[in-house]
């Protein structure tokens, strides 16, 4: 298999927050428990890892700022994603989904275009 050039991570990476943030919430439930279990599940582990996030940033790809926000958004979404809030109805009162949500929509704002 073929290694991504790291353009190619970022392009991932941006699809991570293009996917997730508040915007989700207008979603129906079956779309939301999708989006956040079954399909960026899979983005913030393997493009929000550190290895990927520190080529990101010696390769200026992001800023130290987006850097940090990053490693707390995917350590706060996979300890939210192993608790037992799994269904939409629950996740659109839980406060800790929806900081974690408006967490993405702000690294979304300080992404390069």
């Amino acid at each position: 298999m073929k290694e991504l050039t790291t353009k190619e991570q970022y392009e991932y990476f941006v699809d991570t927050f293009s996917k997730f943030g508040s915007s989700i919430l207008k979603e129906s439930d079956d779309d939301i428990e999708y989006i956040i279990f079954e399909d960026i599940i899979d983005n913030v582990i393997s493009f929000l890892h550190t290895i990927v996030i520190d080529k990101l940033l010696e390769e200026k790809y992001i800023n130290k700022e987006v850097y940090d926000l990053c490693c707390d958004f995917r350590k706060q979404f996979l300890v939210l994603e192993e608790k037992s809030l799994r269904s939409a109805t629950e996740i659109r009162k839980s406060k800790e989904w929806i900081d974690l949500m408006k967490l993405a929509d702000e690294i979304k704002s300080k992404l390069w275009r």
